[in-house]
């Protein structure tokens, strides 16, 4: 009994490890470059560096950029393609006037939350709104904060089976009783 859940401890361990060992290098950053403004139904290009771990620039498949309305309606899909530097792609929008979230998909890295982007005229001015990128980072953490997790687990699975080892005694070594 012993033995088997000693091995069952140490097979969840390495199933752990290797899972988060695979998603250590995960997670990547994106920064627009310079928003330019964005009118309503005009194609603008707007240019975007992928850098992985928020330090090396990176070039990955799959890249795109996708806006919601804020309102309902239909998810556009814009995909980037490389551009100068590595790591730096460009995207060709075409986005109709009113408020929108807008998520970059950095291939394998997955998406990033970009905020909200404005489109078209301030009511009161007449004027084209200039495209607000998102302030809040905190989505690229959710990589970062899964390995801790997948880490402590693993680093108590590792000592209870180290306590396993050395704590329980065998059979052979266990005093026995005098006859």
């Amino acid at each position: 009994m012993k033995r088997l859940l000693l091995a069952s401890c140490i097979a969840v361990a390495a199933l752990l490890a290797g899972g988060t060992t695979a998603s250590a290098g995960g997670w990547a950053v994106t920064t627009l470059d310079a928003l330019p403004e964005i009118p309503p139904d005009e194609t603008v290009t707007i240019g975007f560096i992928i850098r992985q771990h928020g330090v090396t620039p990176v070039d990955v498949d799959g890249v795109a950029i996708v806006v919601m309305p804020e309102q309902g309606g239909t998810a556009q899909r814009f995909p980037a393609r490389l551009e100068g530097p590595t790591g730096h792609y460009v995207v060709d929008l075409r986005v109709p006037a009113g408020n929108h979230r807008w998520v970059v998909e950095q291939g394998w890295f997955g998406p990033q939350e970009l905020g909200s982007l404005t489109v078209g005229g301030d009511a009161a001015s007449g004027a084209p709104a200039p495209a607000q990128p998102a302030t809040d980072s905190s989505s690229r953490w959710v990589a970062a904060d899964s390995i801790r997790w997948g880490l402590l687990i693993v680093t108590i699975l590792a000592a209870a089976a180290f306590v396993g080892l050395v704590a329980w005694p065998s059979r052979a070594s266990r005093t026995q009783p005098a006859r």
